[in-house]
């Protein structure tokens, strides 16, 4: 079994902790910008580390949470449709390939409770990016997404909740 360390962020005071850690569980929607860059020099270390795994999680929670639930679900879905979201898509498919041979694992960018934009994306990974991201569903999405993504074959399935 591997656990992934998730901690509180990757501050001067919790980096020698991580550094302790053999597997770390790090959000893209923290990384897309230059902010980590002049913050704490995290991925730096990230990238000299070679002895542990590192899980990419794509940020989707966070965007959900900035994007959809600011704006009281209904236009906030909308978010979606729009090139603000492919962009950030498109980025973190870009990071994924660059950083690569850091990342162990990483995940579709999932659209919460919203199952078949999730497999959109994910084919859209796939298909243009040439990317095979560990899909994801969440919690309330139905038994028949559960048999497509095993009936397509893939052998990992991340649940949201």
């Amino acid at each position: 079994m591997i656990i992934y360390h998730v901690g509180p962020g990757f501050e001067p005071k919790t980096l020698k902790e991580f550094w302790l850690v053999q597997s770390i569980l790090m959000s893209y929607y923290g990384l897309h910008d230059d902010r980590w860059k002049a913050s704490t020099g995290a991925w730096k270390l990230v990238k000299e580390r070679t002895d542990g795994l590192l899980f990419l999680d794509s940020g989707a929670h966070s965007l959900y949470t900035r994007e959809v639930m600011k704006k009281k679900h209904r236009e906030g879905y909308d978010f979606y449709k729009t090139k603000e979201f492919w962009k950030y898509v498109d980025a973190y498919a870009v990071f994924v390939k660059k950083y690569r041979k850091f990342v162990d694992n990483y995940v579709n960018v999932d659209v919460i409770f919203n199952p078949q934009m999730s497999w959109e994306v994910l084919k859209y990974l796939e298909t243009e990016h040439g990317l095979n991201p560990i899909p994801v569903i969440h919690y309330g999405s139905g038994e028949r997404w559960v048999h497509k993504h095993l009936e397509a074959g893939y052998t990992y399935l991340g649940i949201g909740g």
